[in-house]
């Protein structure tokens, strides 16, 4: 109850921000200080009450297994980073985690659970993993053979199975960079065509990871929770471990709540 209360008054709060939105150009100043006051309001309740990042200190030439403040644990096995031209890091490695494992921080994160076709997801967790030496950024080192693996606690039942590569559960890569194509004559008319990025302004795009997933986990007792458990092939993207949803009336998931900024 307390959960669809804050959720019902997070939707409120929207709606009176959309409804100020709809005059692009007040006639009076202060109203669009008033404006971008509700916006900075809003903002701050998201980042005082979103789950904050857990960051651990490895020594990557031992690992070791690390443990969330949701209760996620990370396996790490010696030598799993590398910087970007190929050599394994010296000093020590610096890991932040976020995840996000309720409707809740759906919404604080404005990351909904929606594909890039449209089509609703059921969520088992949503992650994010940045690892740095120093100000080198690094990426998994080995990450098919002896991978980095996360093992993530879910409330979300194991209904049904949606990828053919003999995992439970399918992984989806999310970015927030839209890519289009522009095609026109250079100066001697002859055809050309440019692809050029832009940052969405909200949510988040999800594509399917073809080939890989996740291990859903029953929970040994009363006490524990469910889990699903997968290998890390990616730092500094959103990784999203959902099933499509045939079910529409039974869903977890945050489709047509977006943030006006």
């Amino acid at each position: 109850m307390k959960t669809i209360k804050k959720i019902s008054f997070l939707m409120l709060l929207v709606l009176v921000i959309q409804s100020c939105k709809k005059n692009e150009t007040p006639q009076n100043p202060d109203v669009n200080a008033a404006h971008q006051k509700d916006i900075d309001k809003l903002q701050s309740f998201f980042d005082k009450n979103k789950t904050k990042k857990t960051t651990f200190t490895i020594d990557p030439a031992v690992g070791g297994i690390f443990t969330a403040g949701s209760g996620a644990k990370l396996y790490i096995k010696p030598n799993a980073f590398k910087r970007k031209d190929g050599t394994f890091p010296t000093g020590l490695v610096k890991l932040e985690y976020t995840d996000v494992l309720d409707i809740d921080n759906m919404i604080f994160y404005d990351k909904p659970t929606v594909t890039n076709t449209n089509q609703q997801l059921i969520s088992y967790c949503e992650i994010f993993i940045s690892a740095t030496e120093g100000s080198n950024l690094l990426i998994p080192s080995n990450s098919v053979i002896n991978p980095i693996v996360a093992t993530v606690p879910t409330t979300t039942p194991l209904a049904f199975s949606t990828d053919t590569f003999n995992f439970d559960i399918p992984i989806w890569l999310g970015d927030t960079t839209l890519f289009y194509q522009l095609e026109g004559l250079d100066y001697e008319a002859r055809p050309v065509s440019l692809i050029r990025s832009k940052l969405m302004n909200k949510g988040i795009l999800w594509e399917m990871a073809w080939g890989r997933g996740a291990d859903f986990i029953p929970k040994a007792n009363s006490i524990q929770k469910d889990s699903v458990s997968y290998a890390i092939q990616n730092f500094d993207v959103w990784l999203n471990c959902d099933a499509l949803n045939f079910d529409q009336t039974k869903n977890k998931t945050v489709s047509l709540f977006q943030r006006p900024f």
